[in-house]
């Protein structure tokens, strides 16, 4: 009976060593994941396993801006994560200002613009300054930062997210709205409108003349 209890006690114990314990980095984003922005999550606790894959669908999760237009060199804006549940909340977090055209397929590519500072003791910043990040491990419902603009004026720039529930629930490449935004169809349309109007007029002229 005493050899039976000492097997069952044993098995419980090596069962305890082998539970797999995981949990998001506690104390924000390694420097490593300045350019893809990617938790280092793997499938089990063996470092030769697999990257947990990101979640897909719709995300919860915001990015807002406090100010996305005539965003001047030097200019100050105020970043926020928040979700738009009140029962969903995040544990990690990573923020850079990026182009909304880069090509997430090449890393080697991506630029990162302005620089981050923090008022909150759940942020830090990263990645010179490039990037934010949560400080702590804790569930969070909304954080903010401020992001100052570079010396150089920019467009077409959107604040892209990786954000994290838990160890296997996080959301990549999620976005703010475009800061700046520069679109080529704004500004060709106008000038058609213009170009049209002035036919039509000159269309109008020859024909009250003749």
């Amino acid at each position: 009976m005493a050899s039976t209890c000492f097997i069952i006690l044993a098995a419980l114990v090596i069962s305890i060593i082998d539970v797999d314990v995981v949990e998001p980095y506690p104390e924000g984003a390694p420097e490593s994941t300045c350019k893809d922005m990617r938790p280092q999550h793997k499938v089990g606790k063996n470092d030769s396993n697999p990257l947990i894959d990101p979640m897909g669908g719709i995300s919860v999760y915001m990015i807002q801006a406090s100010k996305k237009e005539n965003v001047m060199p030097g200019d100050k804006v105020e970043v926020t994560i928040m979700s738009n549940a009140p029962e969903e909340y995040f544990e990690g977090f990573q923020v850079q200002a990026r182009s909304k055209d880069e090509e997430v397929t090449d890393v080697s590519t991506i630029m990162r613009y302005g620089t981050f500072t923090v008022n909150d003791a759940r942020v830090k910043t990263l990645c010179e300054n490039g990037s934010v990040t949560h400080a702590v491990h804790e569930h969070m419902h909304n954080v903010s930062f401020t992001w100052t603009a570079p010396s150089q004026k920019l467009e077409n720039i959107v604040f892209k997210a990786t954000v994290v529930k838990g160890y296997s629930t996080f959301y990549m490449h999620l976005k703010s709205d475009v800061i700046n935004e520069n679109n080529s169809c704004n500004n060709v349309i106008p000038s058609i409108a213009i170009m049209a109007f002035a036919a039509i007029f000159a269309l109008n002229q020859a024909r009250s003349n003749y």
